[in-house]
């Protein structure tokens, strides 16, 4: 591996552990803080990335389009929470951005979408409010996103069978 790919790999590990090290501190649904099994896995997730970002749904689901984002959520953040948006619902939060009082770290994934160089994510990336983005299935060069690993799939292992394997925890 050449020495570019190594720093490559080097950074994206360490904004790995970064977003992992942040854990939940309110959820936008049921108030709940815990990350469920994913976030007690060791290899990088889908699920587990998004449980440990500070502000998320309590109840995600793959590729969905709704948002549970409010713009009172959005004006009461502190400066730089991590806030967890399924790509698909991505615009449902761009009407939203100009409730945000403070900058956030934006974090998405969970859907076969890529962030393009459409105007909807231009759009996003050049908020002034929007600190960092860290985008699963990110295509986009933009100084403020970096792209971030899809990760193993333990959400749709715990709850069917697939690939020959049985249904197991993300534990196992």
């Amino acid at each position: 591996m050449d020495s570019s790919k190594s720093i490559v790999v080097a950074a994206v590990i360490v904004i790995i552990l970064v977003i992992c090290s942040m854990r939940s501190k309110r959820t936008t649904k049921s108030g709940r803080t815990s990350g469920g099994q994913e976030a007690s896995c060791r290899i990088v997730s889908s699920r587990g990335i998004l449980h440990s970002c500070q502000v998320k749904s309590s109840d995600p689901v793959s590729s969905t389009k709704s948002i549970n984002l409010t713009r009172q959520l959005l004006s009461s953040l502190r400066s730089n929470e991590t806030v967890y948006v399924c790509t698909t619902a991505l615009p449902s939060l761009v009407p939203l951005l100009s409730s945000l009082l403070k900058p956030i770290r934006l974090v998405t994934g969970d859907a076969d979408e890529t962030v393009d160089n459409s105007k909807i994510y231009t759009t996003i990336a050049n908020h002034p409010m929007i600190s960092k983005w860290f985008a699963q299935n990110a295509s986009l060069v933009h100084p403020k996103i970096r792209q971030i690993p899809i990760g193993l799939d333990y959400h749709t292992l715990s709850t069917k069978s697939m690939w020959g394997e049985p249904v197991t925890s993300p534990l196992d």
